[in-house]
């Protein structure tokens, strides 16, 4: 009896090979072994929701505290360092003037970015690699919270060496990653904001 193979996992038996038919009354299935494909994240983990209290705190900031500053983008005039929209803990440039745009207190804990006594900036629990996204959230003890302010506009990790980079296009909106640190990388120079700018 002739066996036609039809693909790796049907084979058909027939007495009388025909050209373009088979009696589906004689169709073996045999049985392949599974594969499984696991896929891969295409690009970072999405940012921790943030909690009411921080969203509430921003909300209240009615005038600049003392000791605080906005954080610009120096290629980018008029964009600064902020919480992005929404219910994320995520960074992201904002508009230097608009008022829910964060005050930071550089260094009241040691090497930190503080908001509202409470909330730093850093990278949360996040492994410190190229594209991790700077989030604000509860302070804690960890390098993942510590800065270093640099005379050349850099902000960089105290213990690794990554900055505070918008590798997109410099626009409102545009996230807050980690990238290596390169003096010839414009997005990565941030400078105090001066409203009369």
């Amino acid at each position: 009896m002739p066996t036609i193979n039809m693909g790796s996992n049907v084979t058909v038996n027939s007495n009388q090979p025909a050209p373009d038919t088979f009696d589906p009354d004689k169709v073996k299935i045999e049985t392949i072994p599974s594969t499984s494909v696991v896929v891969g994240s295409q690009g970072p983990a999405a940012a921790p929701m943030a909690e009411k209290a921080l969203i509430a705190a921003i909300k209240r900031q009615r005038t600049q505290p003392k000791g605080t500053l906005r954080f610009e983008l120096t290629n980018a005039p008029g964009l600064c360092l902020s919480k992005s929209e929404g219910p994320t803990e995520a960074m992201a440039l904002a508009d230097c003037n608009q008022r829910d745009t964060l005050w930071i207190r550089p260094n009241e804990k040691p090497s930190a970015l503080v908001f509202d006594s409470k909330y730093c900036v850093g990278v949360g629990d996040a492994k410190l690699q190229d594209r991790a996204k700077v989030l604000i959230s509860k302070c804690q003890t960890t390098p993942n919270m510590q800065w270093e302010l640099q005379a050349d506009g850099h902000v960089k990790m105290l213990k690794a060496d990554f900055c505070m980079t918008v590798i997109d296009k410099a626009v409102k909106g545009a996230e807050v990653l980690l990238q290596k640190c390169n003096a010839k990388r414009p997005r990565q120079i941030w400078r105090p904001w001066a409203a009369a700018r």
